[in-house]
């Protein structure tokens, strides 16, 4: 027996092993998530196709050969094939080395777990989620834990990437340096950590998983993102519908207990969230002790009192539902006077017409009020108009017809106290909410629909369509949205991302990706709701939720452009087809099993090998000591053929070599190079070829010529404008002297002429400085004068060097 009881120990299945298997594959997850390099992705696909080679994966590719698979693989197919067809080479390179790795850790959920392996994978979820909660609060008070972390990543060569982030003051915007997308990642964390708790069948079970949903749901509150908490909210009520009625009561019990627990934890913390502070870290761990508590003591047992009760059920929800409802309107409306420490802001939506304001409390004549108001148009160029700037003392404002919200800053000495402001319309000001920290306030003073971070997650949307409309079939390519952006938009702002995890797929792959993207994520809730209508599952419902949440929110955020996410998520997206997933026919099980695992194989082997020999060739070049220009020639070519993703850098350089040889024997290959450069489109590369080429080549038609299509890539960009007024005068004119003065003057004619045109039709006007304004300017009046030839280039160059010297 005692043999039997060794070999079972050590054999490769049973519990144990399985344990150990979860244990491994989320440790897998959690560097997933934080390795942002293109070798670590590498390293992780080849990782998992190791691990995804034998019995085990075969056969359940043929169990698992069904629709949410089959759009996935397509998705995924032609995500890579957009990253070599895309002219955003470094761009590219660096989107699809993230979603590589999230793809080596779908492969491993699909291809190594089973269903009995399924809740063992929710632990490793919510642990992950708590560790990068706790990572984000403690950077935000550059705590222990935060440094640790911070070095680990160091030693795998991403430092940089978690040690260059600015904190916000009074909102933790986590490691990831993006408060909205952390706040969703811990969305998701709470959400299994809370099915954990429902299904717990032991005491320590469930204590761990209020520990895991307190540390995960005070992670979401100290982020403040307003979008992650509505949609997290949306998602508790899709599983309260989902659920059935055996468990509804009691699942909404232990929300409201979690509920009331985190929210109070999270009010206490958010004012001690500060350089050098544990307590935050402390209190998102201990109140899920509290919670836990609460939950055994009250929660348990008002399930069974009500149990059989509906009347009495529906009355205690119906009031629980009230009492949160007059909490929300209490904190909302119950304020107190202000003691000056610091400004306040607050804002309103008044109509237009004139206005005057009181003040009483007691305040010296330091204390003033600077009143603005900002349009929509404002707002989205963070521009304002003031009304009023002054002391507290006859007040008196207009309000203009286009004002969608006004805003009030009080400031005053340290110690001044305003007790009431009173408008003439009769309206208060809010001043000191009793029962709502400031950093929620505040945000909710810049209006949830009018502030600029809404109304240019819209701008974002429409112009992504407009990039859509360009090329609706195979996209632009990765990395689309964060290069093109500046030719369709209307006015200058910077965004890598659409903010819309659809139309950013539209944008970048067109309806060839879009499509199987739809598919995956249809198939997948498909698959949850078919469960759900054959019966009660408690699982399928929490899986229903945490899609609602991925989904929904990603409509208004960039969650699935990071890997953190993409790694997070997919996992969760792949659980229903683990879980639920069939085969499409038992005719084509075999051949179906066969080509998911073939492609699946195939994908890890192809894209994992280009992206390594990337790798191969950055540190060729690196390394590289040619003896000779030919031997230099030579490498350029294969590194500029090797390189799938990103040849552009190879190709500037072989044509900076190129054109400086005077022999000709590497034109034709640096003339093909020069117009590949200018048929991709891409902002870095040609603004290089004016310098690596054209200046030096002497060919001046071509380099205005290319100079307009850079204008043209780089539309809303001011500096873009200026930086090639600076370059035409102070390297281009000393190079084309007298004999092409005429091409340079009709290439200054043009540039006017393009930006008269661009600003025709912009919301914000470019603008020249006014040193490159009056160059400009003085091209224009030497054709009024009818200079040509020497004289021509005479006058301008005087000027230029005038203009050098001041």
């Amino acid at each position: 027996m005692k043999r039997r009881k060794s070999a079972a120990a050590l054999s490769l299945s049973g519990p144990r092993w399985d344990a150990a298997t979860v244990v491994l594959f989320s440790i897998f997850l959690f560097f997933a998530m934080h390795l942002w390099t293109e070798r670590a992705s590498v390293w992780l696909t080849f990782i998992a196709l190791a691990l995804c080679i034998g019995r085990t994966p075969w056969r359940l590719a043929r169990e698992r050969f069904c629709v949410p698979v089959i759009g996935f693989l397509a998705f995924m197919v032609v995500y890579g094939l957009s990253a070599i067809y895309s002219p955003f080479g470094g761009t590219a390179a660096r989107g699809f080395a993230w979603m590589l790795a999230a793809f080596a850790v779908a492969a491993l959920v699909l291809f190594r777990f089973e269903r009995r392996h399924v809740r063992g994978l929710l632990w490793g979820l919510a642990a992950v989620s708590a560790v990068v909660s706790l990572l984000s609060t403690d950077m935000a008070c550059e705590g222990p834990f935060y440094n640790v972390f911070a070095s680990l990543m160091e030693h795998f060569g991403v430092g940089e990437v978690y040690t260059g982030i600015e904190n916000t003051v009074g909102r933790v915007n986590g490691v990831y340096n993006d408060a909205n997308v952390t706040g969703s990642l811990f969305a998701l964390g709470t959400l299994v950590s809370l099915y954990l708790v429902q299904t717990g069948k032991r005491w320590w079970d469930r204590l761990l998983g209020c520990v895991l949903v307190s540390t995960s749901a005070v992670g979401i509150l100290l982020s403040i993102s307003r979008g992650a908490i509505l949609c997290f909210g949306l998602s508790l009520l899709v599983w309260l519908a989902a659920a059935g009625r055996e468990q509804r009561l009691r699942l909404f019990l232990l929300m409201v207990i979690a509920a009331g627990g985190c929210i109070a934890a999270a009010v206490f913390a958010m004012p001690m969230v500060a350089p050098g502070a544990m307590l935050p870290d402390i209190v998102s761990v201990v109140s899920g002790g509290v919670i836990f508590l609460l939950d055994w003591v009250i929660g348990e047992r008002l399930a069974k009192l009500l149990e059989g009760h509906g009347r009495v059920m529906v009355t205690v929800t119906g009031a629980v539902i009230v009492l949160g409802g007059i909490a929300v309107v209490v904190a909302l409306t119950v304020t107190e006077p202000y003691v000056f420490g610091e400004s306040i802001v607050r804002s309103t939506n008044l109509s237009p017409g004139e206005y005057t304001l009181s003040a009483e409390g007691d305040f010296g004549e330091s204390c003033r009020v600077n009143i603005y108001k900002r349009s929509d148009v404002e707002t989205l160029l963070g521009q304002s108009t003031q009304l009023y700037l002054g002391p507290l003392e006859r007040v008196s404002f207009t309000v203009p017809e286009d004002s969608a919200r006004v805003f009030f800053r009080f400031s005053g000495s340290e110690g001044d106290v305003l007790q009431s402001v009173t408008l003439s319309s009769g309206e208060k000001i809010p001043l000191e909410y009793k029962f709502l920290p400031e950093e929620i306030a505040f945000r909710l003073h810049r209006g949830i629909f009018s502030d600029n971070s809404y109304l240019l997650r819209v701008q974002f949307m429409k112009d992504a369509l407009v990039l859509f409309g360009q090329c609706p079939l195979i996209g632009h390519g990765l990395g689309a949205s964060d290069n093109l952006y500046p030719t369709v938009q209307p006015f200058y702002y910077q965004s890598r991302y659409v903010h819309n995890h659809v139309l950013q797929i539209m944008a970048d792959q067109g309806l060839l990706g879009t499509i199987p993207f739809v598919v995956f994520l249809g198939g997948g809730l498909w698959l949850l709701i078919k469960c759900l209508r054959k019966g009660q599952d408690t699982l399928a419902a929490v899986l229903l939720a945490c899609w609602m949440m991925m989904n929904s929110h990603a409509l208004m955020e960039i969650n699935f452009s990071l890997p953190s996410y993409q790694c997070y998520a997919f996992v969760l997206l792949l659980l229903p087809v683990v879980l639920y997933g069939e085969p499409l026919s038992e005719k084509v099980i075999k051949i179906g099993g066969m080509a998911v695992c073939t492609v699946f194989w195939l994908y890890l082997t192809v894209f994992g090998g280009l992206m390594g020999l990337r790798q191969r060739v950055k540190m060729e070049s690196n390394t590289l000591r040619a003896t000779s220009v030919d031997e230099l020639m030579e490498a350029l070519d294969s590194y500029a053929r090797r390189d799938f993703f990103d040849s552009d850098p190879y190709r500037l350089e072989y044509v900076a070599t190129a054109v400086q040889e005077t022999d000709g024997r590497y034109d034709v290959r640096m003339t093909y190079y020069v117009d590949k450069i200018r048929r991709s489109g891409n902002y870095p590369s040609c603004s290089a070829l004016l310098q690596y080429y054209y200046l030096p080549s002497g060919d001046f038609r071509g380099l205005f010529e290319c100079s307009q299509q850079i204008l043209l890539q780089r539309t809303s960009y001011a500096e873009v404008w200026n930086g090639q007024v600076a370059f035409y005068r102070d390297e281009v004119l000393p190079a084309v002297g007298e004999k092409y003065i005429d091409i340079f003057v009709d290439g200054i004619l043009a540039f006017q002429d393009l930006l008269a045109e661009i600003n025709q039709d912009r919301m914000e006007v470019i603008i020249l400085s006014e040193e490159n304004q009056a160059f400009v300017n003085r091209v224009s009046s030497a054709m009024e004068l009818r200079l040509s030839g020497g004289e021509l280039y005479n006058y301008l160059i005087a000027d230029a060097g005038d203009e050098g010297a001041s």
